[in-house]
């Protein structure tokens, strides 16, 4: 008789240890950064940033004509999701979307203007794809299609705080951050700010985390690997050896 198979549940890990927080961007990964404040929730696409140290600190630059841009300020929180393989549409969408048209998180938009784009979806399905992305900036509707804010590391939480930023659904990787410095003048160039921030508290899925070695790395092949960026919008892939 043949053995039964065990299936072992995909849980949500908390790591605790400054080192592990930096563990989980070595590689560095493509992430959704999500800000909040009490008017808007906002995301966007980062993919220049290293770890600085092992303590969980980091730095990336940012464009200074990004939305997110004058959302981030020394001492504000923000959140990094990582993204998988099958996500790379989404990324683009994201990264692709203004954020000064408002929250790309649907949920954040009233049902009425949601139907309104349901139905001007519905009546643009013969567009093609450029057609669709030019009369979306021509509406300046904001939401991507399947983009869904949820707490970090899934949390059972009863609601969620809209003025708080929260993690992106079907990521592998949860980062709440501080930053604690907006260099501004001359240390990159005059289009982009160096951020300096750092870790304060980090989920990773269970498939994603080597505990023995404590490595951010998925569990086997039939994980789906997570995302780096090449440029050109082409992505690299982070997968076990």
């Amino acid at each position: 008789m043949a053995a039964e198979q065990v299936v072992v549940a995909d849980e949500w890990i908390e790591l605790k240890e400054p080192k592990q927080f930096s563990r989980l961007l070595y590689t560095n990964p493509v992430c959704f950064l999500s800000t909040a404040n009490s008017e808007q929730r906002n995301v966007m696409v980062l993919s220049w940033l290293t770890a600085t140290n092992n303590e969980g600190r980091f730095m990336f630059s940012l464009n200074r004509k990004r939305h997110t841009a004058s959302l981030i300020s020394e001492g504000c929180t923000f959140v990094l999701s990582v993204p998988v393989k099958g996500m790379e549409e989404l990324v683009k969408e994201v990264g692709g979307t203004p954020g000064r048209w408002g929250s790309k998180f649907a949920d954040d938009h009233p049902l009425s203007e949601q139907k309104e784009e349901a139905a001007a979806e519905e009546e643009a399905k013969h567009l093609s794809k450029r057609q669709k992305k030019k009369q979306q900036f021509s509406r300046r509707w904001p939401v991507v299609a399947g983009l869904k804010a949820v707490p970090l590391g899934h949390q059972p939480i009863q609601n969620m705080d809209s003025s708080k930023p929260s993690a992106v659904d079907g990521t592998v990787a949860h980062l709440q951050c501080k930053a604690y410095s907006k260099m501004q003048e001359g240390v990159i160039d005059e289009d982009h700010y160096l951020i300096l921030a750092e870790v304060t508290q980090a989920f990773v899925k269970s498939s994603y985390w080597d505990g023995e070695k404590k490595l951010f790395r998925p569990s086997d092949i039939s994980v789906p690997p997570y995302l780096t960026f090449f440029g050109s919008q082409t992505f690299g892939y982070v997968s076990t050896s």
